[in-house]
Parts: structure tokens; C-alpha cells; sequence
């Protein structure tokens, strides 16, 4: 019988540093991945630890898919833009979007 494990998660390539919460402190951004050798994928995630005055706390960790090739992050208008392509689809550059909002990072759908 397999037994399940938690995933571990190692942080890759370089954080992006913006102030997310408008409150004049760079919080950091970063990507994250979690290699599963059962079936020799990779899936990677967004996070973030917002600065605080007194420190930092963590955010939620939230999917961006699997097998990706690359990534950058960007900041527009409020939006945390993450653009990446993945193993299947080298030459097209996928986006997705998201916003801080209660206190907890977001996805935003565009159609």
C-alpha cells in the first residue's frame, strides 16, 4: 500500500519584490515547486510573505499548473501577472493574474 506524503515545496528562481498591500514595504513574491517522482511531474504554485513592521507573515499558496518551462512575474495596476509557458506548449506564453484581497492572494479570470 502506498502512503501518501506531504509535498515539500523549494522556493525557484528569483523572488519579485513589490508592495502588494500599499503600505510603502516590499513583500516578496515567489514561485514555488513541488516535484512528484511517482510521476515525474512538477507542479508549481504562487506565494507570497507580505512585510509587516514588525516582520513578515505568509499568504496562501495557490496552483499555476504543471511541467512549466520558465516564468516571470509582473505588476500592473494592481495585479500580480505571472507569465510562463509550459513543456507541452514551449513557444506559447500563457498569463495568469492575480490580486491581494483580504489578505489572501487570488486568481483573477479572464475570459
Amino acid at each position: 500500500m502506498y502512503k501518501r506524503q506531504a509535498p515539500t515545496f523549494v522556493i525557484v528562481g528569483d523572488q519579485f519584490l513589490q508592495d502588494i498591500n500599499n503600505d510603502s514595504i516590499a513583500d516578496t513574491i515567489f514561485l514555488l515547486r513541488s516535484d512528484d517522482t511517482r510521476t515525474n511531474t512538477s507542479r508549481y504554485y504562487i506565494s507570497a510573505a507580505m512585510s509587516l513592521r514588525n516582520g513578515f507573515t505568509g499568504l496562501n499558496v495557490l496552483s499555476l499548473g504543471k511541467n512549466l518551462v520558465g516564468g516571470m512575474f509582473t505588476y500592473n495596476n494592481g495585479e500580480i501577472v505571472f507569465g510562463f509557458a509550459t513543456a507541452h506548449a514551449s513557444s506559447t506564453v500563457s498569463q495568469k493574474y492575480f490580486v491581494l484581497e483580504d489578505l489572501l492572494l487570488k486568481e483573477v479570470i479572464r475570459q
